[in-house]
């Protein structure tokens, strides 16, 4: 006669977020956000913040959550500064505005105010790079004299262009005013405005991005030991992984019942 006997495995029991969102340090000026989706095995709102290398990044928690707690899905826990960031959202501004200011003169025609400050702009211009070319000359006698590095070198002849190259614009300027506005200098004009105003909007998009927010419900975390700088676990869901002896790997079979006890919880079982 043969009788079934019953038999059960049983072995560790792992237990982890279903979802979980955490910013990271990639490197110096690179970090990232993230959320790890087990139940759907999926990565999720990866993102990758890259600043330039001479700008400082500084990182503030958002006020009230700097001790953590649950926090909502959407709201901002910390917010970068990005200095290089800032001066290049500064610099498409003004080139914005001068942009418009150069398209209002043309329509109006040029007057003797603008080229009068035109032509000042050309005066400073050769002023600084007359200023910028002695100092050139004593640098170029120490690369001569092997004193001064290539790699330095190559910085003074890279500013020095810079500066003949800010003379051009302008010469270039005064020279475009003087001689009038037509149809063609306009429309063009108006392309180089349009242009300016898609890159504005997106530095701004950038800066506005540089409001860090958990796309997940849950519990915040500061500075775990993985090295996150902070994390959101949503604990509504739990992931239950069992560690079984290989002895006993071939056992467990689809839909078999699961009885999982929980630490904490010693007078229930959970059953899946």
């Amino acid at each position: 006669v043969l009788i079934k006997i019953p038999e059960t495995v049983s072995g560790s029991c792992l237990i982890d977020p279903g979802r979980h969102w955490k910013l990271t340090e990639l490197r110096p000026g690179s970090y990232k956000t993230v959320t790890e989706d087990l139940h759907t095995g999926e990565l999720q709102h990866y993102r990758v913040y890259q600043f330039d290398r001479p700008s400082f990044v500084d990182f503030s928690m958002a006020t009230g959550k700097a001790r953590g707690g649950l926090v909502s899905a959407g709201e901002v826990l910390a917010t970068a500064n990005s200095t290089s960031l800032a001066i290049e959202l500064i610099e498409k501004q003004t080139a914005l505005a001068e942009a418009q200011s150069e398209l209002a003169i043309l329509k109006s025609g040029s007057k003797s105010t603008v080229l009068k400050l035109a032509a000042l702009n050309i005066r400073l211009a050769e002023s600084e790079l007359a200023a910028y070319l002695v100092q050139y000359e004593r640098q170029k006698n120490l690369f001569e004299e092997k004193i001064l590095s290539a790699e330095d070198w190559e910085i003074f002849e890279s500013r020095r262009d810079l500066l003949q190259l800010d003379v051009e614009i302008a010469q270039a300027k005064h020279e475009e005013l003087a001689s009038g506005s037509t149809p063609e200098k306009i429309e063009q004009s108006l392309t180089n405005i349009a242009s300016l105003q898609r890159e504005l909007d997106a530095v701004k998009e950038m800066v506005r991005a540089l409001d860090i927010r958990t796309p997940i419900e849950g519990l915040l975390s500061l500075q775990e030991r993985s090295g996150a700088l902070l994390s959101v676990t949503d604990n509504d869901t739990m992931i239950a992984r069992i560690l079984i002896p290989q002895a006993q790997a071939q056992k467990p079979v689809v839909g078999q019942k699961l009885e999982i006890a929980v630490p904490g919880f010693v007078d229930r079982e959970f059953v899946g």
